[in-house]
């Protein structure tokens, strides 16, 4: 009898390359094939489960194939189902397929995919049949663990063999010609032959998430598990490849899976997997959430905790403004924040969510200069390689062709560093456009424009001003209040200046912060100021003008009287002397400033 000869889609080069080609051929020479190809490079050829153009899910046309990945756990790796096994229970089935073995970086460990002809299946209706074989296998007393890759439908199947010599096998094969897997909907079926009847049976494994949570990726990262999935989750999810490689070598690929395979991860494959993302995800148009009434238990099956970009103090993927008069270092504060989600440094010891960071700057350009230099020196930071860039002039973001341009630009970016995760736009006025702050209309055309072109799946903050006669609200129509998650309003206090949130939407406001200037020289000619926290202010703005107040400093031995030398004499104290003896007491508008010394009470008079 002659062999029936199927289709199937190769892709010849590396995960990168996406370009298909179509080949044909029976199943034993397709098993023959997969079993004796043994390129220990995984990103060699690799085929799909069905017909496309391009390696990716919108190309996909038809489903040809069902493909089941087994694989050992990682704590036993020999805890996969024995291939004979499953090839024993398929063909008790009278199943066509066949088994191959297939790529594995750890020595000693199993693994092997199942190949069954299932060419009557369709793009909605494919996932069915793979949760109908999963459960013929369980059913048969084979316990695979149902993987992501069984049921994502441009999954790349390399058909590298296995490094370890006694994991290499000819492939296990059975094939009656017609008993190819249909499914019909309603009830399992092969050939026409009624498996069940009725009711679909009930199945033993839940189908894994079509998408990894940046919690889950980061968990699977740390154990070394689902590494591909989980790299290309984070990247999706704004993360740098800089990130990505730390948190692999910090979790424990390398005691887990091996030195080769760790080397292969943070090298070839992760660039690899960047490139591709940066040639599919990132260049995909943005699309607009469909209208659609939700049950009440859709509603509340995805609540999620608060996700911090700076913790406690500024949400991801929030329109935040940041409001103020002239002078209340509104632009020292963006710089700050921006630079240390960046670099991932702690804000004022709070953890934030690097990433890209975008500035949008209306003005002084050299002042930004010497302000990012001073933030360097004084962090002790580099920012040679931060995702971090600056735009060259203001944008108008009320013009529809300059707000494409400043997208455009944006997205060359996010090819290099990936996602955004912070916009900040400095100030309102000068990227406004020809507009009209106090208009309503205006104000909402603004906004609209933000989220068509900018986009609004990063957190963007405007840098704003006061009005005139109210100095508690930023200037101009409430249009933009309303539409922001998180608004904060900078004001002078005395020697510094107060941090405060005047607005979370879905968050208790975080107590004011109390910030002073600190100089920093840049080099011979050029100095700068950077922000930090001031607890000598915090206890002074608290003060009442009364004889004498005690004060409790919240960190013992950190704030020195010599600390507190140029800020006491702003209130008029004179000649406090320089020593290491930690302030006990402080006092405002009062006529003597007390501290102790050796448990001896000094007085400087005013």
């Amino acid at each position: 009898m002659r062999q029936k000869k199927y289709t199937i889609c190769w892709v010849h080069g590396s995960i990168y390359n996406t370009e298909t080609e179509t080949g044909e051929g029976t199943l034993e020479h397709l098993a023959k094939k997969f079993s004796e190809h043994h390129d220990e490079n995984k990103y060699s050829s690799y085929f799909l489960r069905g017909l496309a153009d391009k390696r990716n899910d919108q190309s996909m046309t038809t489903v040809d194939w069902i493909i089941i990945d087994g694989d050992g756990s990682l704590k036993d790796p020999h805890s996969a189902p024995d291939p004979n096994q499953v090839h024993e229970i398929l063909k008790k089935s009278k199943i066509n397929h066949f088994l191959y073995p297939s790529y594995s970086n750890s020595e000693g460990k199993i693994r092997w995919r199942v190949v069954i002809p299932a060419s009557n299946l369709t793009l909605k209706n494919w996932k069915n049949g793979v949760d109908h074989i999963t459960h013929i296998i369980q059913s048969g007393g084979a316990q695979i663990r149902p993987v992501k890759e069984n049921y994502t439908l441009s999954q790349a199947w390399f058909i590298t063999g296995p490094l370890d010599e006694q994991y290499r096998y000819k492939s296990l094969i059975y094939n009656k010609n017609k008993n190819d897997y249909s499914w019909d909907g309603l009830k399992y079926t092969i050939s026409g032959t009624k498996i069940s009847k009725g009711r679909k049976s009930k199945k033993t494994h839940s189908r894994p998430q079509e998408n990894i949570s940046k919690k889950q990726a980061k968990r699977n990262i740390e154990y070394g598990i689902d590494l591909h999935p989980s790299v290309l989750s984070l990247a999706r999810k704004g993360y740098s490849k800089e990130k990505i490689i730390g948190l692999i070598e910090d979790g424990a690929t390398l005691a887990v899976r091996g030195e080769k395979r760790f080397e292969s991860l943070i090298g070839t494959e992760i660039d690899d997997i960047f490139k591709w993302f940066l040639a599919t995800d990132s260049d995909k148009p943005k699309t607009q959430k469909q209208f659609e009434l939700l049950s009440i238990n859709d509603l509340l099956t995805d609540i999620k905790e608060t996700d911090w970009l700076i913790e406690g103090i500024l949400e991801n993927n929030a329109l935040s403004v940041v409001f103020g008069e002239p002078g209340s270092y509104k632009s020292f504060l963006a710089i700050d924040w921006g630079l240390c989600v960046a670099t991932g440094t702690p804000w004022l010891e709070r953890q934030v969510d690097s990433g890209l960071v975008i500035f949008i700057i209306g003005e002084g350009q050299n002042g930004l200069r010497k302000r990012v230099q001073a933030w360097e020196k004084e962090k002790n930071v580099s920012l040679g390689k931060a995702p971090v860039v600056f735009s060259s002039i203001p944008a108008q973001i009320l013009d529809e062709k300059s707000a494409k341009l400043v997208a455009a630009e944006i997205n060359k970016s996010i090819k290099v560093h990936g996602k955004p995760k912070l916009l900040i736009l400095d100030t309102l006025a000068r990227n406004f456009g020809d507009g009209d702050e106090n208009s309503t209309k205006d104000m909402t055309k603004f906004i609209s424009m933000l989220d068509k072109h900018i986009g609004s799946d990063f957190t963007r903050i405007i840098i704003h001003h006061t009005g005139l006669s109210d100095k508690k609200r930023a200037r101009g129509s409430s249009v933009l209040r309303a539409a922001a998650d998180s608004e904060y309003m900078m004001t002078k206090a005395g020697i510094g200046v107060k941090l405060e949130c005047t607005k979370m939407k879905d968050e208790e406001p975080f107590s004011s912060i109390s910030l002073r200037t600190k100089l920093v020289t840049v080099n011979e000619l050029a100095s700068s100021l950077v922000l930090e926290r001031s607890e000598i202010l915090l206890a002074l703005q608290k003060q009442k003008p009364i004889d004498e107040m005690r004060v409790t400093i919240r960190s013992a031995g950190k704030i020195k009287v010599a600390e507190l030398l140029k800020q006491t004499e702003r209130f008029g104290y004179k000649n406090v002397s320089s020593c290491d003896t930690n302030i006990k007491k402080m006092m405002k508008n009062t006529k003597e400033f007390s501290y102790t010394k050796n448990n001896t009470a000094i007085k400087v008079k005013k």
